[in-house]
């Protein structure tokens, strides 16, 4: 899901589409900002800590991933697959958000914020799909 934004960056980059590529990796690093925020929530709700390079290593990250990895090297592919990774992360975050309910509001609010940034970077893709 949204690790792949900065995997595209490079290819897309190399495919000369410069307009397009230079705005693939700008949600990679909220991505991996919203890692770090939520492993600080988990593990002050009382989960044990893990190693974040542990939690985003390319070995184990695959096999937790909700969406499937997409090796396209063409740009509109590209985009079409990390947009389908933000409808996937969309209705992640959307299904745990409703399964925490009124139970912890400082969690939920940190997962509406991520919600929101996943609808804002899925509305981007679809808009330079549209171009």
């Amino acid at each position: 899901m949204p690790f792949s934004s900065s995997r595209s960056a490079r290819p897309a980059r190399d495919a000369a589409s410069t307009a397009s590529a230079s705005r693939l990796p700008s949600s990679s690093g909220s991505d991996s900002g919203k890692t770090a925020v939520s492993q600080a929530r988990v593990c002050w709700r009382g989960s044990p800590p893990q190693n974040s390079a542990s939690v985003t290593s390319p070995d184990t990250l695959l096999s937790r991933s909700h969406a499937a990895y997409d090796d396209a090297t063409d740009l509109k592919a590209m985009i079409r697959a990390n947009l389908i990774a933000e409808r996937v992360a969309i209705e992640a975050y959307s299904q745990i958000i409703a399964l925490i309910g009124d139970k912890d509001s400082t969690t939920r609010r940190l997962l509406e914020d991520i919600l929101s940034d996943e609808q804002e970077h899925a509305e981007e893709l679809k808009d330079w799909l549209a171009d």
